[in-house]
């Protein structure tokens, strides 16, 4: 429930689809994807439950947000567009009511695309907490 937010963001903010387009793929890009591009997904939800056994149904996932590119830098400046557009994010997106993002965390990576080519990728993970309500 939490992707529909994090893809309704990735898909109308003008700074990121000016970079990847439509290019967001939940945890791995389509093989033939061109770069760059970001894979979505989510590491853990964290749901607090009372001592009767209750959920306040405000659940807060921690995403990972990693930014491919054929360069670090444009890792980089990909990843600083997700910082700005993500830090302290609140409202309804796609539907989900999203009270506030932070972001935790980044990190680099690196890897080869196995598309025939062995090209080598960049890449820069944007680690993001997002408190969003569940649908009682």
């Amino acid at each position: 429930m939490v992707e529909k937010a994090i893809y309704a963001v990735l898909s109308t903010e003008p700074e990121v689809t000016s970079i990847v387009s439509n290019r967001s793929f939940p945890v791995v890009a389509d093989q033939d994807a061109a770069l760059p591009f970001i894979a979505v997904s989510r590491k853990s939800t964290d749901r607090k439950h009372t001592l009767s056994g209750e959920s306040h149904n405000l659940p807060v996932a921690l995403m990972h947000l990693t930014c491919w590119a054929t360069t670090h830098q444009a890792a980089r400046d990909l990843a600083d567009v997700l910082l700005q557009v993500f830090d302290g994010l609140s409202g309804t997106h796609g539907g989900v009511e999203v009270h506030k993002t932070f972001i935790e965390d980044e990190f680099d990576g690196f890897d080869f695309l196995t598309d025939g080519k062995e090209k080598p990728a960049y890449s820069i993970t944007v680690a993001l907490r997002v408190w969003y309500r569940e649908p009682a």
